[in-house]
């Protein structure tokens, strides 16, 4: 366990490039631990590799297969989203071509800013999707 007691609540709970060595079950596993010690409106905030579809993990595999290391685990956005709680508020920032970070709000509804790279998923919908789609003209 990795915290003391049940009872100590935290606002926000951060990880940084540690989940890749998680298999996608045992990370969805992982964030439902977590959320039993989020603080009402707290956030977990995940930052490592990761990828917002599997066809954009497929392309950076092939792009770096020199450097990739099959016994990890990169983690596609699109394919947690489908595992985790259907009633979490789910957010993705896009940092690099192969990095990102996940926003799990724990009050069920996004309320980021819309940035350049910054992909919501709410709850309510049935499916998720890029808030970015036809934005770059703007």
């Amino acid at each position: 366990m990795l915290f003391r007691s049940r009872s100590e609540k935290f606002d926000f709970i951060v990880a940084t490039y540690a989940f890749h060595h998680l298999r996608t079950r045992e990370l969805v596993g992982m964030i439902a631990h977590l959320l039993m010690f989020l603080e009402p409106l707290g956030k977990i905030i995940i930052g490592d590799v990761l990828f917002t579809d599997e066809a954009e993990r497929e392309r950076c595999h092939e792009l770096c297969q020199n450097q990739w290391d099959e016994s990890e685990h990169y983690h596609a956005f699109s394919e947690l989203i489908e595992l985790l709680d259907g009633n979490l508020a789910l957010s993705f920032l896009k940092v690099s071509f192969c990095a990102g970070i996940i926003i799990i709000d724990n009050y069920r509804e996004t309320a980021l800013q819309r940035e350049k790279n910054l992909l919501k998923y709410k709850s309510n919908a049935t499916k998720w999707k890029s808030n970015l789609a036809g934005k770059d003209s703007e």
